[in-house]
């Protein structure tokens, strides 16, 4: 029995290490609407799949594009999704229920940068549920990355202790548990049904701090490699791709048009090279959208709500078309 015993330490040590890392995050993790999104695409059965970054989350409304497509769609673009999120998202949702098409909100930022190991790092990988494919992305992402923020998920927010309580009260309401998102809604904006951020008129100074401009010198090669993973995953599931760009204020893409030039030449001929239909709305006529900085609330390219209704239906309309055609 004696040469049990050391294993038995082990063990307890181990239990008791689970206990408090899960006490931890249940009282200083905070509810995100990741939750919800993943909550989306687990338990229900959509036709499209919108994928991407921040600028597709306050620029495409799920339900407006529905009314015009006849289909359902939801939209789980967000923050931080480089394009291997964006194809692990894919996966778990076919694993669910398979889409019958993805639309790609693609950002040239996140196409030359790299990821940062802030609170959106892990988000995505922490409310998926466990699978083999969430092992895959633990082994692709999150193994390289510093430990602590990955095994100790509350690590991130620790200095945001002061709000235990708040998050308890949360997580133990009824609403956390139906999946509501009445806790996303402030004076700017509002977390709406399949996933769309709506964005407020508000008066603060609008600002290009997190403008991230395409150069091609600085290409992630992450980016294109997950993103021809997403390709192929696309064509071995019979899966239709289609890439997208959102348009951004005109006073930005006047105050960088060579960056821009030089975005737009580089992924109309990449998509075209590897057969995937790209629209860029940058060079698209949009009746009755406002592309001036009047439409956005930053001048990188986040649209207020109503402008973003214009953009959906615009979208929808251009998704009927069902071309495959390179638009550039």
């Amino acid at each position: 029995m004696r040469n049990f015993k050391p294993f038995g330490r082990i063990a307890i040590f181990l239990v008791v290490l689970f206990a408090i890392n899960w006490t931890l995050n249940f009282f200083i993790y905070p509810y995100s609407y990741t939750r919800i999104d993943v909550h989306n695409i687990t338990s229900g059965q959509y036709d499209d799949l919108f994928l991407g970054s921040s600028h597709g989350k306050s620029a495409i409304n799920p339900i407006t594009v529905d009314t015009i497509t006849g289909r359902r769609s939801t939209n789980f673009c967000m923050g931080g999704e480089y394009p291997m999120d964006a194809y692990y998202i894919a996966k778990e949702t076919a694993r669910n229920h398979k889409p019958t098409r993805i639309i790609y909100e693609l950002d040239p930022g996140y196409w030359a940068t790299t990821t940062n190991e802030d609170t959106s790092y892990a988000s995505v990988y922490n409310e998926l549920p466990f699978s083999s494919i969430k092992i895959e992305y633990f082994f692709a992402k999150i193994n390289d990355s510093d430990f602590r923020n990955t095994l100790f998920p509350w690590y991130m927010y620790r200095k945001d202790y002061k709000n235990f309580l708040e998050n308890a009260k949360v997580k133990t309401s009824a609403a956390y548990k139906e999946y509501e998102r009445e806790q996303f809604t402030s004076a700017y904006q509002a977390y709406q049904p399949e996933g769309f951020i709506n964005i407020y008129h508000h008066d603060q100074p609008k600002s290009e701090d997190n403008l991230a401009l395409w150069d091609e010198t600085s290409l992630n090669k992450d980016s294109v490699k997950y993103f021809e993973k997403l390709v192929k995953f696309c064509a071995d599931e019979q899966i239709e791709l289609i890439v997208i760009t959102t348009p951004i204020p005109t006073e930005t893409l006047d105050k960088y048009a060579s960056e821009f030039a030089a975005a737009n030449d580089y992924f109309t001929a990449y998509m075209a090279k590897i057969g995937v239909p790209y629209w860029n709305f940058n060079n698209i006529d949009l009746p009755g959208f406002d592309t001036s900085i009047e439409g956005f609330s930053d001048y990188e390219g986040h649209m207020y709500g109503e402008n973003a209704e214009i953009f959906s239906i615009i979208l929808g309309h251009q998704l009927n078309t069902l071309t495959t055609a390179t638009i550039g």
